[in-house]
């Protein structure tokens, strides 16, 4: 009796155990070990949630290895596989550990940044897209990146990732390895109003 409890004890743990592994697997991409797009996804939609019931700010850097597919030709696959995985690790070893690392696609990466305005948004993307550059590993790689912020850029997943995928390719249009901001914000501002013209002297 006592080695059939245990018995079903240590099923039920391996179970257990093989369930969590089934659903880290399910929100990890396999290649580089961080976020999926799908985990990418629930992670935004809480955080912005979270953010509009606190009034706290969020931002989302879209972040591009510059000319990968020119490497992959280069280099081949398995090297480029390397770099995604190297990018990747240098992005989770520098965020903090409550923002969001995922790989969105491709060699496109996005970071979460919980209660992050966008000019520290941007120091911190662009602090990381000098440490990637600094590396000495072959083949250097160097990326570009947009950021844009809610609620100042957009209320909604859809608009946010559409914000900072503008200015990521601002990013790409200004000469590659460097982080641009959304100008979202500024394009939805009201015109200044200005002040009436004074009415002409009148006739002597």
């Amino acid at each position: 009796m006592v080695e059939r409890f245990a018995s079903h004890g240590a099923l039920a743990l391996r179970n257990a155990w093989l369930l969590e592994r089934v659903q880290v697997l399910a929100a990890t991409d396999a290649l580089t070990g961080v976020a999926n797009r799908y985990s990418f996804q629930n992670s935004l939609e809480a955080e912005l949630e979270r953010a509009a019931r606190a009034g706290d700010d969020v931002s989302l850097a879209m972040l591009d290895i510059d000319r990968f597919k020119r490497l992959n030709d280069a280099h081949g696959h398995q090297v480029g596989d390397e770099v995604l995985k190297r990018v990747a690790t240098l992005l989770s070893e520098h965020s903090r550990v409550y923002d969001t690392v995922a790989r969105y696609g491709g060699e496109e990466f996005a970071l979460i940044l919980p209660a992050t305005d966008r000019v520290e948004t941007r120091a911190i993307v662009d602090r990381m897209r000098r440490q990637i550059e600094a590396v000495s590993n072959d083949p250097k790689v160097t990326i570009s990146a947009g950021v844009a912020t809610f609620p100042t850029d957009a209320t909604t997943v859809d608009d946010l990732v559409a914000a900072a995928d503008e200015a990521l390719y601002e990013s790409k249009r200004g000469g590659r390895n460097r982080v641009s901001t959304s100008d979202r914000h500024l394009k939805s501002a009201p015109a200044p109003r200005l002040a009436p013209l004074p009415d002409p002297p009148a006739a002597a």
